[in-house]
């Protein structure tokens, strides 16, 4: 046995010409189409920016370091949002597109009242909950070196 990452060389080579085309090709098609439609929310939102990719990775770092950083628990406490998607990192609008963001299961909307419905009558924790679900919708990493 031997551990293999599913990149799109993978499944374009391996998977979906292979005999069990019919099994793979329906959860290749739903990544692709979810992939595109983030893309296309990602560009109008410029995330390419310098500028919103900085804020990206504030706000990550500071959902990471909400239970030790008193600054990173009161920059995002500020923002008045449920989920912290707003100032300093976020604008109104750039908030809503960001909510739009297809997921497997709906928008990142819908995940975050999914969760927040999971866990009703207990916490939503920045760094488990929350940073988890923000770097796979927003396609950053983490890295505690480059704080």
């Amino acid at each position: 046995m031997e551990k293999v990452q599913l990149t799109a060389e993978i499944w374009q080579w391996s998977l979906i010409p292979g005999l069990w085309r019919d099994a793979f090709l329906p959860p290749w098609d739903e990544y692709n189409r979810v992939r595109n439609a983030r893309e296309a929310i990602f560009f109008f939102c410029h995330l390419r920016s310098q500028v919103l990719r900085k804020l990206v990775r504030a706000f990550v770092h500071d959902l990471r370091t909400f239970g030790g950083d008193k600054g990173s628990r009161q920059r995002l406490e500020g923002t008045g949002h449920e989920f912290y998607l707003g100032s300093p990192y976020f604008s109104t609008s750039t908030r809503e597109k960001l909510l739009k963001i297809p997921t497997k299961n709906g928008t990142l909307e819908t995940d975050l009242r999914a969760l927040s419905d999971k866990r009703r009558g207990g916490e939503i924790c920045a760094a488990h909950d929350l940073s988890p679900l923000f770097e796979a919708i927003l396609a950053v990493s983490w890295d505690k070196s480059r704080n």
